[in-house]
């Protein structure tokens, strides 16, 4: 194996899953190219980061996972990209818990606020936008 130079981990997502590496395989520095099985780990040591990952990061993710994407900041967009699914259906969920809670009135009307809101930012950028019309440029 190719000898690599040390990079950190960068973002919060990449040191929490070097800090449970570091801790599981009891080593002080995990870089963001290393890879989990050449740092020493083991299938029964794999299984410890899911859980730990599982806890850290709210997310369920198959162990076999860590086998396919051993390298840390691989593994880390995984983590990531998890993370935003799990937001994104919880956000829709809650959503349509709340929509299913109004009539068709009361949603119509949002809507209408939300058309008016919106109409009302597009005319403040047309306000604050010059034209070459406006006094102040033609007057030299």
């Amino acid at each position: 194996v190719a000898a690599r130079a040390y990079e950190a981990p960068q973002g919060e997502v990449e040191q929490t899953l070097a800090a449970i590496w570091g801790e599981l395989l009891k080593l002080q520095r995990i870089g963001r190219r290393d890879n989990f099985f050449e740092l020493g780990g083991s299938s029964l040591l794999a299984t410890q980061v899911m859980l730990q990952m599982r806890k850290a990061f709210e997310i369920d993710m198959p162990l076999i996972q860590l086998f396919q994407t051993p390298v840390l900041s691989d593994l880390a967009e995984l983590v990531v990209t998890a993370v935003v699914q799990r937001f994104e259906s919880s956000d829709v969920e809650a959503l349509s818990a709340e929509l299913g809670d109004l009539s068709e009135d009361e949603i119509e009307a949002l809507l209408q606020q939300e058309r008016a809101l919106a109409q009302q930012g597009r005319d403040a950028d047309t306000r604050d936008t010059p034209t070459s019309n406006d006094a102040s440029l033609n007057a030299k």
